[in-house]
Formats: structure tokens, sequence, C-alpha cells
């Protein structure tokens, strides 16, 4: 896995190598580690994973660590920023370095467990052991899905306060809230955007560019490039001032 992430690391350096004797350097946007990290259920099975991690730290059913969902968010939490100190090493500009993760609300997991009082799995588990402060970590910048269902934006928000850092990026999402099918959330795309621009994000990767195929597809594709995602684009471009 180093090896992969150096080659790839050493590869783009080259390109910004090139970029920077043409005095372009700006045209690179960024590099992300990692997609939506985290250590999810096993698909089969739908037993949580992780196990195999801890034991490569020493533990076992006769050595339990004192927190079990803890251990296994910090072993998440080492792999992004191993991933992302990786591609550092190699010449990357660390600004231009992010994680990625997506989260599920603490305002969604609180009403899913009053609906469901026999709920076992906490809220870092429901989570792949991945939340937004994951990917808040001094060695690199961070990077979440923004599918705007409830609570998402403000979680970023409240994260990203709290360490003082205004350098983040959406590494993937649309202004649709996921589902089957998936659901307007209320607003158009330029206040998607301004969720994102007007709260220091510096880029917005838009998910669904010519996926189509099922009612899932279609929605995120025409929420993208429909006529008022194409109107958002334009107003962006334009320079004007988004309004939420």
């Amino acid at each position: 896995m180093q090896e992969f992430l150096e080659h790839i690391a050493q590869t783009i350096k080259s390109r910004l190598d090139d970029l920077a004797l043409q005095n372009k350097g700006y045209l690179f946007a960024g590099l992300m580690t990692g997609w939506e990290t985290s250590l999810d259920e096993e698909f089969s099975t739908k037993k949580t994973l992780g196990y195999h991690a801890l034991a490569n730290r020493g533990f076992s059913e006769t050595n339990l660590p004192a927190d079990l969902d803890l251990e296994r968010y910090q072993i998440v939490y080492e792999y992004i920023e191993f991933m992302a100190s990786t591609v550092i090493s190699k010449g990357i500009p660390k600004e231009k370095v992010y994680g990625h993760v997506a989260i599920f609300s603490e305002s969604l997991y609180t009403e899913l467990a009053a609906q469901n009082p026999d709920l076992d799995e906490s809220y870092i588990e429901i989570n792949g052991f991945a939340t937004t402060e994951s990917v808040i970590n001094p060695a690199f910048q961070p990077g979440f899905s923004t599918y705007p269902s409830e609570g998402v934006f403000d979680q970023i928000y409240q994260s990203l306060n709290a360490s003082n850092n205004s350098n983040w990026i959406s590494a993937e999402g649309v202004n649709m809230i996921l589902g089957n099918p998936p659901r307007n959330p209320g607003y158009g795309m330029e206040s998607y955007l301004a969720r994102h621009y007007n709260h220091g994000a510096a880029m917005v990767n838009i998910f669904a560019f010519g996926l189509r195929g099922d009612t899932f597809t279609n929605a995120l594709n025409d929420a993208v490039q429909g006529p008022d995602g194409i109107n958002a684009y334009r107003e962006f471009l334009r320079g004007k001032i988004l309004v939420e």
C-alpha cells in the first residue's frame, strides 16, 4: 500500500513541477487520499469488521481494549493519517492533501435511536468508526461527503470551528438526500454550493455527471445537470456571492 501511494504521489509531483515551470501551479486543486474511509460491515454477513486490525495491535479475546469502539476509531484515524502523510512525504503540498469521510449525523442518530429502542449500534459504529473528527488532523486537510441529510453541514461546521480549520473540501456530494429514491433537501443548487463556499470550502466535487440508468442515478444526475444546477454553476463562475 505504501509503495502504491508513493508511486502515485511521485507521478503527481512530477506534473506539479511541470506546472510550476509554467507558473500554473494554481491549476492543482488537490489530492484526496481514500474514499469515504471507514470500517464498514462485511458485505454478505453484515458483521462488523476491524478485528484483524485489532489483533495486529496486540488485542485478543483475552486481551480486549478498554474501549472497543474507540480503538477501532483510532485505527481509521491512523490509517487516514498514514495515507495522507505518505503522499505529503513525496512533495505534495500539505495544504492540498485531503482525507475523506462520510458521516451519519448525530442528530439523525438520535432520531434513529428514539425510533428503535433496541438499537445496539453505537453512534461511532454506525458511522463505520469514522466521524468528522477523523479528518481533523494537523497533518493534512479535511474532506467530507456532503449529501445534505439532516445535521450534516452543521456537524461539519462545528468540527471545523472547533479546530480553527478553514481549508476543507466536499470530496463527494450533490444536492440530494440519499435514499431510494433520493430526495431534494428543500433548497436549490446555489444554496447547496453556498453551504460550502460561504463556510470556507476550497472545492466542491459534484457527483454524478452523466451517471444514468435507474431511478437512483437518474435523480442524482437531474440535480447535477438540470437547469437549477447549471444556473448555479454559472453564478459561481461569474463570481457572484452565493445565497444560502
